[in-house]
């Protein structure tokens, strides 16, 4: 299988290719790598000592002949085995180990157990709910002089 760096792709989409039965290499992309082994979505590629996630692929059927990539944004986590650290009161929910953020306002509002979809790693989440309040003038009070 043939792996290539979405920022290598100028714009495109691997449906860009995958409708014409082509790759890249069309267009003069060199894959980042190439191998034998079994490549899922969500899986967690080191290649050259830069951590990428599957985000796509490309084949016909059960088989895959090309996969397409993303640079994660934590890369020590996974290069130099680094804890991760907590990702606390954000607008999204971060996966602590690649920094990808999920769309929060579908999840449950359960304390569970949840498996990025972007590197499969399983961490926890919580939800923090604050209220505030705005108020806008209308109509002043007339005021009785003495």
């Amino acid at each position: 299988m043939k792996i290539f760096d979405y920022a290598d792709l100028g714009g495109k989409f691997s449906w860009d290719y995958s409708r014409l039965g082509v790759t890249p290499e069309s267009d003069g992309i060199t894959p980042i790598a190439e191998t034998n082994k079994s490549i899922e979505m969500g899986d967690v590629l080191v290649i050259d000592d830069i951590a990428y996630t599957v985000s796509s692929m490309s084949g016909k059927g059960d088989t895959y002949y090309a996969a397409y990539v993303v640079k994660m944004k934590n890369q020590d986590i996974f290069i130099c085995n680094k804890e991760p650290v907590d990702q606390n009161y954000k607008s999204e929910i971060t996966c602590p180990y690649c920094g990808y953020e999920i769309e929060s306002w579908e999840m449950d509002d359960e304390e569970d157990d949840y498996e990025c979809g972007n590197c499969g790693s399983t961490f926890s989440y919580q939800r923090h709910v604050t209220v505030e309040y705005c108020s806008q003038p209308k109509y002043k009070a007339v005021a009785k002089r003495l």
